[in-house]
């Protein structure tokens, strides 16, 4: 009778965790999220060994990393913004993965190469975000089942605000949840993403926002109203990286990469007085 109540036992759990796995995936198949690692592996793929790494000792991330708040880097076209987002999604990664389902963690690459694109849009970023910090999870937060509407039958297309209100509740759900996004600028819905992310500072005891852009009027204007903390990307910061691939890329005298060097130093110096 024993061996008969635990064999019942053990077919009810079974049964439990099948009807679960069928409803985590119904819901991702319905939110139909964009794949972000997809981008992420393309960054990784420029990436250049050795470069950034002032930034993964730089006191200002390490600071961010321990307590919630808001770091954002600005830079102009070519400074390796992309390149250094990813370097910091690895090391946010690597500082979150011990700790659990305590602690979320989502991150996405806006853009903005292909007009019109998906990866342009800000419903995107709000789809991809309630996936990675939904389905990482032992059990799909109560949020995002209503938002499914798990008793329903039709399961309609979630509106913006839907989705923007489901994620709020669900990074509560975290001890810290850590998010970054890259590319600011190249979001198609600019004034929806900044309010957005103005909410979610003042809502989020436990947030650790990061984001990259390049200096833009609205998105400098809007964050000088915002507490964060800025780094402003720049020749002499980055001289370092510069040293490294070219260390890296080019066969040449010494004399020859200094030039290069400089040279490097001197576009990156135009493009940032020409934004």
């Amino acid at each position: 009778m024993a061996y008969t109540a635990k064999h019942i036992k053990e077919m009810h759990e079974h049964a439990k965790r099948k009807d679960a796995q069928e409803l985590f995936n119904e819901i991702r198949k319905w939110l139909n999220p964009h794949n972000a690692s997809v981008n992420h592996k393309s960054a990784r793929d420029i990436f250049v060994e050795g470069t950034g790494s002032w930034f993964r000792t730089d006191e200002r991330f390490l600071k961010w990393l321990r307590e919630p708040g808001t770091l954002r880097i600005s830079g102009g076209p070519g400074f390796g913004k992309t390149v250094l987002f990813s370097t910091t999604v690895e090391g946010v990664r690597e500082h979150t993965g011990p700790r659990g389902s305590s602690c979320g963690f989502a991150y996405f690459y806006f853009d903005g190469r292909e007009s019109g694109s998906t990866l342009q849009k800000f419903e995107t970023l709000l789809r991809s975000f309630l996936a990675q910090l939904c389905f990482n999870q032992p059990e799909i937060p109560d949020a995002m089942k209503r938002l499914y509407d798990v008793d329903g039958k039709d399961h309609p297309e979630p509106t913006v605000s839907q989705l923007r209100t489901t994620l709020g509740e669900v990074v509560k759900g975290f001890d810290d949840v850590y998010i970054l996004i890259d590319a600011l600028d190249e979001c198609d819905s600019q004034a929806g993403l900044l309010d957005w992310m103005n909410s979610l500072q003042s809502t989020t005891p436990g947030l650790h926002l990061f984001a990259t852009s390049r200096p833009e009027r609205i998105i400098e204007e809007f964050m000088s109203n915002s507490r964060h903390v800025h780094i402003s990307l720049s020749s002499e910061l980055l001289d370092g990286d510069i040293t490294t691939y070219i260390d890296q890329h080019v066969e040449a005298s010494n004399d020859l990469k200094s030039l290069m060097k400089e040279e490097m130093k001197k576009k990156l110096r135009v493009k940032g007085d020409g934004m």
